[in-house]
């Protein structure tokens, strides 16, 4: 876990607050089964929610 932004704009306001809560939060790890999995929490950077899975046959993306 990391925190690189130490303020967070308040957009109804536009005021800035100081913030201490993670910007990035990195998870890896093998799987029971072998396979390897991995999950990227970035905070404050996409407008939107975004998933993706991505697999040996394709890639899944939600957003």
């Amino acid at each position: 876990m990391n925190v690189h932004f130490t303020e967070a704009l308040i957009q109804e306001t536009g005021k800035t607050t100081e913030k201490n809560t993670a910007d990035q939060i990195l998870i890896n790890g093998t799987l029971v089964d072998g396979t390897s999995a991995s999950v990227h929490i970035q905070g404050g950077v996409y407008p939107a929610f975004q998933l993706e899975i991505r697999g040996e046959k394709g890639a899944f993306r939600l957003t």
